[in-house]
């Protein structure tokens, strides 16, 4: 079972009577309530009474008069105030961005009703949305830093930063279904759900709600996590326990979350095709009492942006990535129990993946595109005749030895070698141009001493180079090719041609096959 998200994240509560500003992104208005000084002021937003400068500095006419902690005569109930969302942001900086995109990821304004595409880097404002779609991530890092990672189908609403009266700034995120991610280091994240509120501090937790409304804590690590149900009552639950909360009920008793995954010994260095991609494989051993496994891949530094992840049964044991460009690559795998408690990611999987050029005889570099990563895997096709390139120190070739080149038609293996250690085999399918010269006897009229137009049909599984007819006894004058599947060729036929033609198809100097003809005195 996979769950589809949908996850509402709010950074800031909207507290009463202050309305943010669309249009300056940077400041709001806020009306000053019976009792309210600028100490006070500052203190309820900045967490710091001492921060009434920022006050000042917006509301200039507050100086005359105003002393240590308060302002002057102007301020009394009723008056509007500009207020910094955040003191200490450089003016017009957004609240989030997009730190990382995989797939189909939308974003739009607070009062555009029109999804855009959503690329890395994009600075996101209060009130944004943010929406990935199936079989899309996206990484969220807030100014604050704190980092909350959007599995598929989940929505996530943008405002800011809160400070509270115990002068900490915090995160708040409402979870309406699906699972939360969240990377704090020693930040704090708030997260209400339908049923119960968590309030993480540091390290990192998972926060799940399912279609029932019943919520579930995984506490990977840092300090212990606050649960309270929807009626107040609350438990303390420590790194490396989780709880469940119910609609209507209290938090269950922490439990220990279940081990990670241990993973087996195997292959750590792979090689795939250029613009073909390649496959990382990898296994671990199975986790008693476990339901599911989730498996997450990411490219880069360890544990870092999540490209891609999936959920399997616990009988299953492997993974297998296809179709990926080349690069360095991390995978963890957690263990779900039966209560879908999660536990921490396994210590993370490093993997390469190396790219290798197979070059068409004639043929020059082509420019690496990445793979499509929804086209379906099948095992590449490759012109006879083709060289194979491994980049830098790695050697590539059709099996042992010192060959390089895929010199028989048919099913092949690329082995390849780096300092005496050699990469899992890349099967390949080695192929040759089929080749329509037309009916039997229109290859009996070939008159010595003449010039002839002949016209080949081609039919190939691979894209061909440049290609040139050869044989004894004739002589090529042109060759064009009006579309990639024809030829059409003038040649000379000597006067003492041999009976029995046999013209070659050629690239460079690699046959890709031959057609038969009979010459006759003129």
């Amino acid at each position: 079972m996979v769950l589809r998200l949908s996850l509402v994240v709010l950074a800031m509560s909207l507290l009463p009577a202050a309305r943010a500003s669309a249009q300056a992104g940077e400041t709001f208005e806020y009306t000053v309530e019976r009792g309210d000084s600028c100490a006070r002021i500052a203190e309820r937003f900045y967490g710091d009474w001492r921060r009434y400068d920022v006050i000042l500095r917006l509301n200039p006419e507050l100086a005359d008069g105003a002393r240590r902690g308060s302002c002057g005569p102007y301020l009394h109930p009723g008056v509007v105030l500009r207020l910094a969302r955040d003191p200490g942001a450089r003016p017009g900086s957004p609240d989030a961005r997009l730190t990382a995109v995989r797939r189909r990821v939308q974003a739009r304004e607070p009062d555009d009703t029109t999804w855009q595409a959503a690329s890395r880097g994009l600075g996101l404002f209060r009130g944004w949305r943010v929406n990935t779609l199936e079989r899309a991530t996206a990484e969220v890092t807030f100014r604050d830093e704190s980092v909350v990672h959007m599995r598929q189908n989940t929505l996530v609403i943008i405002f800011g930063g809160e400070a509270r009266r115990a002068r900490r700034r915090t995160t708040r995120a409402v979870l309406e279904r699906g699972a939360l991610r969240s990377r704090l280091g020693d930040l704090r994240l708030d997260v209400e759900t339908p049923s119960a509120q968590a309030e993480l501090t540091g390290g990192s937790a998972v926060v799940a709600v399912d279609e029932e409304g019943t919520s579930r804590l995984s506490n990977f690590e840092g300090r212990p996590a606050m649960v309270r149900g929807s009626e107040g009552e609350g438990v303390t639950v420590r790194s490396g326990f989780g709880t469940e909360v119910r609609r209507g009920a209290r938090p269950s008793a922490p439990r220990r979350l279940p081990s990670a995954p241990a993973w087996r010994v195997g292959e750590r260095e792979f090689v795939g095709l250029a613009n073909e991609g390649g496959t990382l494989e990898g296994g671990w051993r199975p986790v008693e009492g476990a339901r599911l496994y989730r498996v997450e891949v990411g490219l880069g530094r360890p544990r870092g942006a999540v490209v891609a992840a999936t959920e399997v049964p616990a009988d299953v044991t492997r993974f297998s990535l296809q179709r990926l460009p080349p690069g360095r690559y991390w995978v963890t795998v957690s263990t779900i129990d039966e209560r879908f408690l999660e536990s921490r990611p396994s210590r993370p999987l490093r993997l390469r993946l190396w790219e290798v050029d197979v070059r068409a005889p004639g043929a020059g570099p082509r420019a690496s595109e990445p793979p499509d990563p929804f086209a379906e895997p099948a095992v590449p096709n490759v012109l006879v005749g083709s060289e194979v390139i491994g980049p830098g120190s790695v050697r590539c070739g059709p099996g042992e030895g010192d060959a390089r080149t895929l010199d028989e038609v048919g099913s092949a293996e690329v082995v390849c070698t780096r300092d005496g250690r050699a990469f899992p085999a890349l099967p390949v399918n080695v192929v040759a141009p089929r080749i329509d010269a037309g009916p039997e006897t229109e290859r009996d009229a070939l008159v010595r001493g003449r010039e002839h137009t002949l016209e080949w049909r081609l039919e190939s599984a691979v894209e061909l180079p440049s290609l040139s007819i050869e044989g004894e006894g004739i002589t090529l004058r042109s060759l064009e090719r009006p579309a990639t599947d024809r030829v059409v060729a003038r040649v000379a036929v000597a006067e003492d041609a041999p009976e029995e033609l046999q013209l070659r198809l050629v690239a460079e100097d690699v046959w890709l096959g031959i057609v038969r003809y009979r010459s006759r005195p003129e």
